[in-house]
């Protein structure tokens, strides 16, 4: 069992308090369909580790997008390369 948890106090986006009122409200599955599921993981896992409040950043779900395309096209091109 663990010794102990933490937990987030609020959940930051692109460094703002998340707030319906502000306007920068995510859902999850609306965070999901417009990053995909894994750029959400990337987002949400690189939001924070510590007790800090986590920070969804809009700019790093973008790049984990181009990073996860460019690596499977590298992907891609290997398995071909070494069909030949």
């Amino acid at each position: 069992w663990p010794r102990g948890y933490y937990t987030n106090g609020h959940v930051l986006v692109d460094a703002e308090k998340m707030s319906k009122s502000k306007g920068n409200f995510l859902m999850m599955n609306e965070t999901v369909n417009k990053f995909s599921v894994d750029a959400t993981r990337f987002a949400c896992a690189d939001a924070g580790d510590s007790l800090d409040d986590a920070n969804f950043s809009r700019e790093t779900a973008d790049s984990a997008i181009i990073s996860l395309s460019n690596e499977e096209v590298w992907i891609r091109a290997t398995i071909v390369e070494g069909s030949d």
